[in-house]
């Protein structure tokens, strides 16, 4: 099965062919006739929507794949099934651990406050409030409560991959500004 539009190439090529012209030569000029024309519409001023700043946020947040990792990270440090849990009920456990241990001289109103705060956070971020804590220090209450701290020892590699991805992506970014702004002054100038 061929798309309509190669069978008509190829069915051209056949009838040219007939007339006594080379394929590599028909080849060339279909190059030249019809492919060329459709690069013309690429333009590098479209490298710059990616460095524009309202957009830089929502494609950071396609391009890390940190809170997906941290997520796992929670599951294990909590000991949920993968995929068992939606985001806020991970977050919801460990919220609720640090506001028990932190701030429990705490009247109930500001407890909620504070958890509500938390709640909000993504993975990545809940899980890096959760290290600031108080309760991830102490690993007896921890173990109380059916954690697994040893789970955190590996936390460096979440870091690290964040680092990575944001300076990874932060390249990308001021390439994209780069050629996009030469393309630009590339027009304006001709």
């Amino acid at each position: 099965g061929l798309c309509a539009c190669c069978y008509d190439r190829v069915v051209a090529a056949d009838s040219v062919n007939n007339a006594g012209a080379s394929y590599k030569y028909i080849y060339v000029a279909e190059f030249y006739l019809h492919d060329l024309p459709a690069l013309q519409n690429l333009s590098a001023l479209r490298l710059l929507a990616y460095a524009h700043p309202n957009l830089v946020s929502k494609n950071n947040r396609q391009f890390t794949s940190t809170n997906e990792l941290a997520r796992m990270m929670m599951e294990k440090l909590v000991g949920k099934e993968p995929d068992s849990c939606s985001d806020e009920q991970l977050s919801q456990e460990l919220v609720g651990l640090i506001v028990q241990y932190d701030h429990k001289d705490l009247d109930e109103d500001q407890q909620l406050a504070k958890a509500d705060e938390m709640l909000d956070l993504m993975p990545y971020s809940a899980l890096k409030v959760f290290i600031d804590s108080k309760a991830s220090k102490d690993r007896e209450y921890l173990v109380s409560r059916g954690l697994r701290p040893d789970v955190l020892g590996n936390l460096w590699r979440l870091h690290f991959i964040a680092t990575l991805e944001h300076i990874v992506f932060g390249i990308t970014v001021y390439c994209c500004a780069v050629f996009g702004m030469v393309e630009f002054f590339t027009k304006v100038c001709r």
